[in-house]
C-alpha cells in the first residue's frame, strides 16, 4: 500500500512537472562532475524544487491527492517524505 502510494505521487509530480515548461529535460539523471549537482543527460542542471510533508502517506487518500495537486500547482517538482509513517496528526 506505502509503495503505491509513493508510486501514484512520482507518477503525478513527473507528469505533471513534464508537462511545463521543464519538458526539455533529457533522462536519465546523473551527478555533476563535483557530485554536487544533478544534472540531465545533455548535461544540463537540474533543478529540483521541493516540499516536504513527511507523514502524507498516513493521511487519507483525499488529503494527499489536494496536497499533491496543490504542489504541483505552485510548481514544485519533488515531495520529501517519509514512506512508512503512522502519526496522522504530524501533517496537520
Amino acid at each position: 500500500m506505502v509503495l503505491r502510494v509513493f508510486l501514484i505521487i512520482v507518477v503525478i509530480l513527473s507528469g505533471s512537472w513534464l508537462t511545463t515548461t521543464q519538458a526539455q529535460v533529457k533522462f536519465p539523471l546523473q551527478t555533476s562532475a563535483n557530485g554536487r549537482y544533478l544534472m540531465d543527460a545533455n548535461s544540463r542542471p537540474f533543478p529540483i524544487l521541493g516540499r516536504t510533508s513527511w507523514c502524507i502517506i498516513s493521511q487519507p487518500v483525499k488529503a494527499y491527492q489536494q496536497y499533491i495537486e496543490n504542489t504541483v500547482s505552485h510548481g514544485y517538482n519533488a515531495i520529501e517524505m517519509a514512506v512508512i509513517f503512522h502519526w496522522p496528526t504530524v501533517n496537520h
